[in-house]
């Protein structure tokens, strides 16, 4: 049996992160195979760039965690009620034995509430762990509060016990409530068709969860580069940091260090610390946010571009595009990409944590002699062993999963 339809669960119809630019990407890929597709969104699908007819809008019409009151923000971000009947309804009129589920982000807007309107089609849902919510209730097993990888078990005594939200303990309190619910919801009894991690060391840490019996499947991202020539690095001196300006994104230990390192830094992105860098260090260029082509130019002027993320980022899409694009990479030792991107000299890591240890990276990478710098670039293009997919090859590998998940359930 085939698939006949995708149904698409998502916070946002309209990209604000990678989670949902992929999950509109892979409408699509779906559409360009004439596989009908329902979106189902929390938001109210005002702004969504998708205008296909083959594409049916189902918006729950409501508004992320931090744009609701606090009351009704820890309410419905426990359990959003109105999500839950929406999609339920949905179900009822819509489904079919060739329809398949495939939820990406929920928990801005949606909630767990909507895996207990998906148990009746249980063995036909896809859960895509863009993040590490699966498991942790911080997101990426990391204690903002020391400042380290965090390796405790999700919600066992020693986690309970440990503030490492990035707000307050009360905050932590409510992610181990959120938490304690999707557990009681996502269990083995319900016989859900998958979880697809986005690199295979995911998949070690979302069995700390329980999720072991289930079918864990690693599916990496798809990934376009920034540009199709190759970013001439050797003849550069600009490091660039491309994403959220943000505590746990690392922009502000890689402005201290690209100061002590005396190497120019330019900021292409958007956030709260956007402000605070121009006062502090007016040095650091601001490029703000930049579309694709604006992106490709701005990068031909770079000579490495840096991932500095506090906690272990599961995928770094980022690093992906540069290094495709013929950029060294600079990141942190826990990223799951650097033992990948260093075993093939493709970049360096550090420990961002370390000032000393981040200027002696930089610096090295700024010393670099032209000729090696060349080599690594040329190698990064070449892409001869690709840790990403392209979209083709990812939509093929979706819908090749979902045929599988329907025969099965059959």
């Amino acid at each position: 049996m085939k698939c006949t339809r995708v149904v698409i669960i998502n916070d946002f119809s309209l990209a604000r992160g990678g989670a949902t630019a992929l999950a509109l990407l892979s409408a699509k890929l779906f559409r360009a195979r004439d596989v009908p597709v329902t979106l189902f969104c929390g938001d109210d699908a005002r702004h969504t760039a998708i205008a296909d007819p083959g594409v049916e809008i189902v918006s729950v019409g409501g508004k992320p965690l931090l744009e609701q009151g606090k009351l009704q923000a820890m309410s419905s971000g426990l359990y959003n009620t109105r999500a839950k009947s929406a999609l339920e309804q949905l179900i009822r009129d819509k489904d079919t034995t060739g329809t398949i589920y495939h939820v990406h982000a929920w928990s801005l807007i949606l909630s767990p509430s909507i895996f207990s309107a998906l148990k009746p089609v249980a063995p036909r849902v896809v859960i895509h762990s863009h993040d590490q919510f699966l498991a942790c209730p911080n997101g990426v097993f990391y204690d903002f509060q020391k400042r380290i990888s965090c390796n405790r078990s999700p919600l066992g005594a020693s986690c309970l016990a440990t503030q490492c939200d990035k707000r307050s303990f009360l905050h932590k309190g409510w992610r181990v409530l959120r938490q304690t619910g999707l557990r009681s919801i996502l269990t083995d009894k319900h016989d859900w068709g998958a979880v697809v991690a986005i690199h295979p060391k995911m998949q070690e840490r979302l069995s700390t969860f329980g999720y072991g019996s289930m079918t864990l499947k690693t599916i990496r991202n798809p990934v376009h580069p920034f540009t199709t020539q190759r970013v001439k690095a050797e003849e550069n001196s600009a490091f660039y940091f491309v994403g959220r300006m943000e505590p746990d994104k690392g922009i502000i230990e890689l402005a201290h260090s690209a100061r002590a390192a005396e190497v120019p830094l330019v900021t292409v992105g958007e956030g709260p610390l956007s402000q605070m860098l121009q006062t502090e260090f007016p040095e650091v260029r601001q490029e703000g946010w930049c579309d694709a082509p604006r992106l490709a130019v701005l990068l031909q002027e770079a000579r490495a571009v840096v991932m500095p993320s506090l906690y272990a980022e599961p995928f770094g899409m980022v690093a992906i595009e540069a290094q495709q694009s013929g950029l060294p990479v600079i990141l942190p030792h826990t990223a799951f990409l650097a033992e990948e991107i260093t075993s093939r000299g493709l970049g360096l890591a550090c420990d961002v944590l370390d000032p000393d240890d981040f200027t002696r990276t930089l610096t090295k990478m700024k010393n670099m002699p032209a000729e090696d710098l060349r080599r690594i670039s040329e190698t990064a293009y070449a892409n001869e062993t690709p840790f990403a997919m392209t979209p083709q090859d990812w939509g093929d590998s979706l819908l090749s999963m979902y045929d599988s998940l329907i025969y099965k359930a059959a």
